[in-house]
């Protein structure tokens, strides 16, 4: 199976209609602005100073994806960056798993891997991209600073 750079994007149109960062300005701040998202719900941010930011919803990082939003579209030719921003070896096997994501939704793990799930596709299911977003984006959050091997007991998700 072949994937078009269309099939490695979430198919929403509502990306700029929500404050889709609410549950990220701890890591994004207050002047980033998404771009893009992924098929997988990871998000390309470009801030006020130009750069461009891919924000990585699994590891909970921000990382610089280009110093200006021209040389972003530059870096998103490169195989090596398409292949580590879009995971599209993990993306073809969703799809032959017969998992299609419609309007608004994204791939997104059952069990996050932050918290000991597999980056495997039974482990993920389809879901509204916005739902998927704000999880991970309170999970790293109540995360930050628990030392990696602390048993988690519960998660409790503030949904208004």
């Amino acid at each position: 199976m072949s994937l078009t750079f269309k099939e490695l994007l979430a198919p929403i149109d509502d990306l700029d209609q929500r404050d889709a960062l609410e549950s990220w300005h701890w890591l994004s701040g207050q002047d980033a602005r998404p771009l893009l998202l992924t098929a997988l719900g990871d998000l390309f941010i470009l801030k006020d100073d130009g750069a461009v930011y891919f924000l990585d919803t699994y590891e909970g990082t921000l990382k610089p994806a280009g110093d200006s939003y021209e040389q972003w579209k530059v870096e998103l030719n490169q195989e090596y960056n398409l292949y580590n921003w879009f995971s599209p070896l993990l993306v073809e096997k969703l799809r032959e798993r017969g998992l299609r994501l419609q309007a608004g939704q994204c791939y997104s793990p059952v069990h996050p891997p932050v918290m000991g799930g597999a980056m495997e596709p039974d482990n993920f299911e389809v879901s509204p991209w916005f739902v998927h977003f704000h999880i991970q984006g309170q999970i790293h959050d109540k995360l930050r600073g628990v030392p990696a091997g602390t048993p988690i007991t519960g998660v409790d998700i503030k949904w208004e």
